[in-house]
């Protein structure tokens, strides 16, 4: 018995194994070619998707063709978390190293990883209230409060999943409130 079906409870081939390894892997490209560089994209919670507008849908899917699924269905930000931490490139060695060749290690190695950045962390929502300078200037009392009102979880995730459209009024309704 693997480590793997110890800790999952299921018994699946190498083979198996590696080729859903290698499938998740070229969707999770395809989904960080999609999202690029842009800053301040919302998470559409209903649609399960990046809530964008169609013009950006339409110059981002002639670039990335093969991300026209994403359009109905996205990968959930927890879930693209998880992703990151097994396919950013993590290097580990010695005991601790695993491969998806190397499925009785599986355990050990995931143990190990250092977690990448959280989607839903402090430094992305400190980007994208950056990308607001007009809105919420720097220097401002609603960019302090800001800042502030970050440091809660489930707020910063609000911030991060609501049209980037409304996130400054919703900031000034959050400051009013408090």
């Amino acid at each position: 018995m693997t480590n793997f079906e110890k800790a999952t409870g299921k018994a699946f081939s190498q083979k198996r194994l590696k080729n859903r390894c290698d499938a998740l892997k070229k969707e999770w490209k395809a989904w960080k070619k999609l999202k690029g560089e842009d800053t301040g994209l919302g998470w559409n919670p209903i649609k399960r998707t990046v809530d964008a507008p169609n013009d950006w849908w339409k110059s981002r899917l002639k670039v990335v063709p093969e991300a026209q699924k994403f359009r109905t269905l996205g990968i959930d930000p927890e879930f693209e978390g998880k992703l990151d931490q097994m396919f950013m490139g993590i290097v580990a060695t010695g005991d601790k190293a695993w491969a998806p060749s190397s499925v009785d290690n599986m355990s050990q190695a995931t143990s190990s990883l250092t977690p990448v950045m959280d989607p839903y962390g402090i430094p992305q929502a400190i980007k994208v209230l950056h990308s607001m300078s007009e809105e919420v200037p720097k220097a401002s009392l609603l960019y302090f409060f800001a800042l502030k009102l970050l440091l809660n979880k489930d707020k910063r995730i609000m911030f991060l999943s609501i049209n980037p459209k409304t996130r400054a009024l919703w900031l000034k309704t959050e400051m009013e409130d408090s």
